[in-house]
This record gives structure tokens, C-alpha cells and sequence, in this order.
């Protein structure tokens, strides 16, 4: 049953592969929902989303915004 349900998973991927090299349209839509997904994952780890401060110290993030580049006057990233 395993074996079975294997390739089965297999041929749908060889399927969903084939389509997408065969139709332009298709390469067309996946680039671009691939380029919005890392646009949005740049511009979080621009923003500095992706970390939070390990203790709870006030001076902590004042720190972090100061190291920013758009924190500092005159300097753009």
C-alpha cells in the first residue's frame, strides 16, 4: 500500500513538473509569487521582525534602533 501510494506521489509530481516547464503562463505566475514571498521576507528582516530582545532590558531595543541604518539620520539603507 506504501509503495503504492509512493508512486503515485511520484507521477503527480513528474505531472506537476512537466506542466509547469510546458506553460509559460504557469512559470510566469510561480516567479511571481515567489518574488512577492521574498520581497516580504526582505522587507520583515529589513525592519527587524525577525528578532526579538533576548532579556527584558528597556535600553535593549533604543540599541537596536540606533544600529538600524533607517534609525540613523541621513544614512538609507
Amino acid at each position: 500500500m506504501y509503495k503504492a501510494f509512493r508512486e503515485v506521489g511520484r507521477s503527480v509530481r513528474t505531472v506537476a513538473l512537466l506542466r509547469y516547464l510546458a506553460d509559460p503562463a504557469l512559470r510566469a505566475r510561480v516567479t511571481a509569487a515567489t518574488n512577492k514571498v521574498e520581497f516580504y521576507n526582505g522587507f520583515s528582516k529589513w525592519l527587524g521582525f525577525g528578532g526579538v530582545p533576548a532579556d527584558n532590558d528597556p535600553e535593549e531595543p533604543e540599541k537596536l534602533i540606533n544600529q538600524h541604518p533607517a534609525g540613523q539620520p541621513g544614512r538609507l539603507p
